[in-house]
């Protein structure tokens, strides 16, 4: 009994373990995603002003 106790705790621990591997994963990915973003807004701003500036100096 005790036997498959054990065996069963051993394999919820890898599953355990497999899943938080998988969640440290997709939390890399999110957070690569997040900056990427992050500098799409901060590229899309910059450029926001130079066509302002550009637009104004036309006037």
């Amino acid at each position: 009994m005790q036997l498959h106790k054990n065996k069963a705790l051993k394999r919820l621990d890898s599953k355990f373990s497999h899943l938080d591997s998988k969640v440290s994963t997709v939390e890399a990915k999110l957070d690569d995603n997040s900056k990427m973003v992050k500098n799409l807004i901060a590229l899309l701003q910059r450029r926001l002003k130079e066509v302002a500036r550009e637009t104004a100096a036309l006037r």
